[in-house]
């Protein structure tokens, strides 16, 4: 997809963007490689993951980063990913463009003047709470992350691409998890859940559905874009990459206090001043009234001033806030009833002064106790957009709900822009209080909102998304680089947990269980013995997909016999003014030794995956979740079917490259029409898919897929693939032969109508083959030059097809409506 485009993509695999970044970084890590004595061919894939941890994983990942580089090692790499805090190191060292000695630097002079900008941190979460979906990681993303990491970021991700772009750095994935599918996680570890951003796009790996990164939160319908928004900057995705640093508890806790302390500064003890502005007199406490004229009934507005930060807001503001407070910390204590009341008297001295107008809160309070939860919920949500919402009810109009008549301002505009600048700071802590009482967190507009090429109901109903931390799920970014499509061979994982230094391992390994992807096998045993004196590097290698070396931070290497202590020391929800620069200075150290400690070893496994004829086998199917079912397969008279709903085998690598197998064949399709093509079923009268057919082939796209034969066999590779469409059916015939002496390579297309069952299937296949079916109109041809072309058409369609057996079999099909111009076919090289 286009980096700047405003469409959404539905494309599996690598996007085009990123597969052209990793090209030109290849060059480089074969320079890095021949710098180091390594000899290759072609570069290796080699990953480098950190783990989240907090301040403490920013500050480890930071050194981990800069001992890599020293050593020459950081070159070599492709890919760089991280989650939570590794995420806020990674954002810093590419602004940079990987000047890791400036990044050092800059986070040491940080922490040793204890840097933070309030003023600019409270405009920007003001800011922010003007939006309708503001939510708790607004908050912790202006409020907390950059005060934890004194540094306020304005730059936006997509600002990253030129360096990666000309392949100078590796290249960068941070991890989220969709929070709404943490139970689908839980349950069976579903793929869905799994969000990746990138300088060029953000979504799904395991949907293949992406935006461009600088169209991340604009609002999308169908796949086009109905309201442009800003690009979210990088403070703002640290807070939402970053937002698992302790248990919902000690997270509420921290929110409510940091609420409560700001509300109670909304009262200063201050001198009496005597200000006259215009009409405005300015008291001893504070408060503001204005003594002009107004249209309508004399109103008396009063609002706290205080000396510092402009937190100050209306007593009606104060009022509610003052509710919701109570409400949060105990909805069923008496002190909400009081609040209530508190807040009925501030209405009636601040609007109408008329009993009558305010009934309908009387009524609540009245009854309030015998109200139900769920009820008492939608009454404060009904508040909290009431008195936070930016339209403002002029003097005088009709007002359009019983929550307006205290917004009666003067119509001075001097009045008025005053008036708004001392409320807003109240307004944005309501809001804030509010969202923690919902314990709402990164809400974004979803872009896969009402996309017909998603099947997943509950993705394409949703207007709002949820993304948190990926820690939620996996401490450390496995799932973004385990893809095929990705091709690692090579995976360093520095792990900077301070509870169990494999559990990352562990949560993995289970996650490739559930989804059939190669990773090396653990036992929970040896896991378990590791994890009470951890080394400080382990080497874990399967039969198939990547090695991968996994790095403790605390570790008896380099820690000897104070592992505990350094890991109460560096604990996770530290804050920012409990690391001195001295303790800065020290975890940078511990982290760069435990690189210079396995230099050797990182050495000798980056010469044995340079050194590799072809990147590591890997299991044959990688489940993709949420696009389409899972297709029927059948296979030597066996139909298998996949059990679970929302999955299915679906090809995240481009398989019209590297298909370089015996006996195989790759198929590329190209959609000219304007229809789209789902369900691909497919039979195997021999072999077996290599890549599955991806589930969606929709309009203007191209999808790939292969087949293979079965290994120590003396069959080829024979079998039937169709895509259905709304009336008529796409039908591809390979055959394959394992003896070319005996027998010819052969291709068939066709077009079915009505349904498609797992069981036709076979049938079909033999009809096509023995030419038995004469109503089924088809074209076909046994391959006797290096390449042919078939034509069919039928009703409305035409499908062209080059077939050809160039180093290996390949059959490119075109589909296009008859009254399109016909696309000339450009002959497989």
């Amino acid at each position: 997809m286009d980096c700047d485009s405003a469409e959404v993509s539905i494309i599996p695999g690598i996007q085009k963007e990123e597969k052209a970044a990793v090209e030109k970084r290849s060059q480089q890590v074969l320079a890095a490689l021949k710098k180091l004595n390594i000899e290759a061919d072609e570069a290796p894939v080699i990953a480098v993951l950190c783990s989240g941890g907090g301040l403490r994983a920013h500050i480890a990942c930071l050194g981990v980063l800069s001992e890599l580089q020293e050593l020459g090692l950081l070159d070599a790499v492709t890919y760089l990913a991280g989650v939570s805090g590794s995420t806020w190191a990674m954002s810093s060292f590419y602004n940079n463009e990987g000047n890791t000695k400036d990044t050092e630097d800059d986070l040491k002079r940080r922490f040793d003047q204890k840097d933070w900008d309030l003023p600019q941190s409270m405009y920007r979460t003001i800011q922010a709470a003007k939006e309708d979906t503001y939510s708790l990681t607004d908050f912790w993303a202006y409020m907390v992350v950059t005060k934890h990491t004194r540094e306020l970021q304005e730059s936006c991700l997509s600002s990253m691409k030129q360096p990666v772009d000309e392949g100078r750095l590796p290249y960068p994935l941070f991890a989220a998890i969709d929070g709404d599918f943490q139970t689908a996680w839980k349950e069976k570890k579903s793929q869905k859940t799994w969000f990746e951003f990138t300088p060029h796009h953000a979504g799904y790996p395991g949907l293949g559905a992406y935006v461009s990164t600088t169209h991340f939160g604009s609002r999308f319908e169908n796949g086009k874009l109905i309201e442009a928004k800003p690009e979210r900057d990088l403070a703002f995705l640290k807070g939402l990459w970053g937002s698992a640093l302790a248990s919902m508890e000690a997270i509420k806790e921290c929110i409510m206090e940091k609420l409560q302390k700001w509300k109670e500064s909304l009262h200063p003890k201050c001198e009496y001043r005597e200000v006259t502005l215009k009409g405005m007199a300015i008291n001893k406490s504070g408060h503001v009234g204005l003594t002009g004229q107004s249209h309508g009934p004399q109103r008396r507005l009063q609002y706290s001033m205080p000396s510092h930060v402009g937190l100050t807001g209306s007593e009606v503001d104060e009022a509610l806030l003052d509710l919701l407070l109570a409400y949060v910390q105990d909805p069923s204590s008496s002190s909400v009833i009081d609040r209530l009341q508190a807040l009925q008297l501030q209405l009636a001295r601040e609007g109408r002064e008329v009993e009558s107008e305010h009934t309908w809160l009387a009524e609540m309070i009245q009854h309030w106790s015998s109200i139900p939860p769920e009820e008492q919920g939608q009454f404060l949500e009904y508040l909290v957009y009431s008195f936070t919402r930016e339209e403002e009810t002029p003097v005088g109009s009709e007002r359009s709900g019983p929550m307006m008549q205290y917004r009666m301002y003067s119509p001075m505009s001097t009045v008025k822009n005053i008036f708004q600048s001392l409320t807003k700071s109240c307004r944005f802590m309501t809001k804030t209080a509010w969202c923690c009482y919902k314990w709402e967190w990164g809400t974004i507009h979803n872009f896969l909102y009402r996309h017909g090429a998603i099947a997943d109901k509950t993705m394409r109903n949703r207007e709002l998304l949820h993304l948190v931390d990926a820690g939620f799920a996996i401490n450390t970014p496995y799932p973004l680089v385990l893809p095929p499509s990705r091709k690692a061979q090579l995976i360093l994982s520095f792990d900077f947990s301070a509870g169990d230094p494999f559990e990352t391992i562990r949560a993995t390994a289970d996650y490739c269980h559930h989804h059939k992807i190669a990773f090396p096998a653990v036992e929970e045993a040896m896991l378990k013995k590791w994890a009470k004196a951890p080394d400080s590097c382990y080497v874990l290698r399967g039969d198939a997909g990547p090695v991968v070396m996994h790095f403790p931070l605390f570790n008896k290497d380099t820690c000897g016999d104070g592992i505990q202590e350094l890991v109460s020391e560096y604990g996770t929800i530290k804050l920012a003014n409990t690391y001195t620069l001295e303790k800065v200075t020290q975890l940078l150290e511990l982290s760069k030794k435990n690189v210079r400690l396995n230099t050797e070893c990182i050495l000798q496994e980056m010469q044995k995956a340079a050194s590799a004829k072809e990147p590591p086998a890997r299991l044959r199917s990688y489940c993709m979740e949420g696009v389409m079912r899972h297709p029927l397969v059948k296979v030597a008279g066996v139909v298998v079917e996949d059990k679970t709903e929302d999955v299915v085998e679906d090809v995240v690598e481009d398989v019209a490259e590297g298909v370089t197998g015996s006996r195989a064949v790759s198929i590329e399709i190209t959609n000219n029409t304007d229809e789209t093509f789902t369900d691909p079923v497919f039979y195997c009268q021999s072999g077996h898919a290599r890549e599955a057919p991806p589930p969606v082939l929709a309009p203007k796209h191209t999808v790939s897929c292969s087949f293979t034969k079965a290994s120590a066999s003396f069959q080829g590779s024979a079998g039937l693939l169709v895509y259905q469409g709304r009336a008529a059916h796409l039908a591809l015939l390979f055959s394959i032969p394992f003896s070319y002496a005996l027998h010819s390579i052969e291709f068939a297309v066709a077009v079915l109508a009505g349904p498609v069952s797992t069981a036709s299937l076979e049938h079909v296949f033999h009809s096509i083959m023995q030419g038995t079916s004469p109503e089924l109109k088809v074209a076909r041809c046994a391959l006797k030059t290096p390449q042919n072309t078939l034509q069919l058409e039928h009703d409305s369609l035409t499908l062209r097809a080059v077939v050809s057996n160039v180093r290996t079999a390949r059959m490119k099909v075109v589909v296009e409506r008859k009254a399109c111009p016909a696309h000339p076919l450009t002959p497989q090289s």
